[in-house]
């Protein structure tokens, strides 16, 4: 029968230094407690909306020529492609005048040459396409995080000189306060002439509709030229732009009223502020508990007495082989809801399987006092993992959660990297040991 020994050790806290390797057959727990606190506080940080941005110029949509074709921007409206499943006659005026036209633009212009009108053509404007559109901001940031638990660490000598471990934390909380302060918000940069244009544009359609030289024209042409106008100034409409006359060049602080820059949790809210949005993106409390990553480790004597065995400090040499299983939570999707369950959670976890090799040791040193050089190194590897996006406001470029995570993707691959781990000491003996004498 082969005898086990098991050793049990409770240590609140866990201070004392544990020999790397036990006996064969015996059994080895250690248990400890893990507490921290810590806090930052981090002012003046810079954030820019600039997927809102986006929805005045996008320029990083271009067509073959450079074009800079978008059908959601304010920049080339007439880029649309004309909706040919609808029911107008488009072809009444003939082969060579409207039926080639394939884009709003193309369509306009025909229109206006062969009526002789002056209708906007919702063609590319004076706006210099080598700028982005920004609209910058500040915040103050100041966290507290702390957590407590238990660390568990089981040890199993496999022989005298190979022993395996497993360990993990389990966290009975996990918290962090935060509180964001002190924000604010500019001026879509460089869209005057955007806005301008659009509030002429709109103005003439409308007009032109009113009047009688549109009465006079054509059934289908005057449905044609309705469902343009509705294409872009109208509520309902994918390509509308009606949000830039209540929001102008200043869309946070004239508080946002398009559906379109809202979380769906928030669409039935008629106006949002930044306050708002920040309540919404960045509750006072997040909070999380449960099992950490489990690790699994290898530790092998390769030259040398275990402590153990010898009461001398004789030269030990140690290699580790170490296994990083992910096991702790991270967090969910972005759940588009009243309260989003991932806004309130934590990662206890890395979410990556990862692996490590190294050595540790000690040499005696050959001094008149007992002393010894210690050295510990690890190298670090991981894998890569597939995580879930944080949606963040601040970070993010947008107040719409689903637009953000449709710009950096609802998952995102993650991979920790290499890391190199290297510690070291000593030892002076400035006393005899009197304990190991009478023993």
């Amino acid at each position: 029968m082969i005898s086990l020994l098991i050793y049990f050790f409770l240590l609140i806290p866990l201070v004392s230094q544990i020999l790397p390797t036990v006996p064969k057959n015996v059994f080895r727990i250690s248990i400890g407690t893990i507490h921290s606190e810590g806090n930052w506080n981090i002012k003046n940080q810079n954030f820019n909306m600039n997927g809102i941005g986006k929805r005045y110029f996008n320029n990083g949509l271009n067509g073959e020529k450079n074009d800079f074709l978008s059908n959601y921007d304010l920049y080339h409206l007439g880029s649309t492609q004309i909706d040919t499943s609808n029911t107008f006659d488009l072809n009444y005026l003939g082969s060579d005048i409207l039926d080639t036209a394939n884009s709003v633009e193309d369509w306009l212009i025909k229109f206006n040459t062969y009526y002789g009108k002056n209708l906007p053509t919702l063609g590319k404007e004076g706006f210099d396409t080598n700028k982005t559109v920004s609209i910058l901001g500040l915040f103050n940031e100041r966290r507290e995080k702390v957590f407590f638990g238990k660390k568990i660490k089981i040890d199993y000598g496999m022989s005298d000189e190979i022993t395996i471990s497993l360990s993990s934390s389990i966290y009975d909380k996990y918290l962090i306060n935060q509180n964001f302060s002190n924000y604010s918000i500019g001026k879509a940069s460089n869209v005057e002439s955007l806005i301008e244009y659009h509030n002429y544009a709109k103005t003439e359609f409308k007009n032109f509709i009113s009047s009688n030289n549109f009465d006079n024209l054509h059934r289908d042409i005057r449905s044609t030229i309705k469902m343009i106008y509705d294409y872009y100034y109208s509520d309902g409409s994918p390509y509308s732009v009606n949000w830039v006359f209540h929001s102008k060049d200043d869309p946070l602080n004239n508080l946002i009223v398009d559906d379109g820059f809202k979380p769906s949790a928030l669409a039935g809210v008629d106006s949002l502020s930044l306050d708002s949005l920040v309540a919404f993106y960045y509750p006072e409390e997040k909070i999380s508990s449960g099992i950490d990553d489990i690790t699994i480790t290898a530790t092998v004597l390769l030259n040398g007495e275990p402590a153990w065995k010898t009461r001398k400090n004789g030269n030990t040499f140690y290699g580790m082989f170490k296994l990083i299983i992910p096991y702790g939570t991270t967090i969910s999707p972005f759940i588009n809801e009243k309260k989003p369950k991932q806004f309130s959670e934590l990662n206890i976890g890395s979410g990556t399987l990862r692996g490590s090799i190294g050595f540790m040791g000690d040499w005696k040193l050959k001094y008149k006092k007992d002393s010894r050089f210690f050295l510990f190194s690890e190298f670090e590897f991981g894998a890569d993992a597939i995580l879930n996006t944080p949606a963040h406001l601040f970070s993010g470029g947008h107040t719409n959660p689903d637009s953000i995570l449709k710009y950096v993707g609802n998952t995102y691959k993650y991979n920790q990297g290499v890391k190199l781990i290297v510690k070291t000491g000593g030892e002076i003996e400035l006393g005899k040991n009197r304990f190991f004498d009478e023993i």
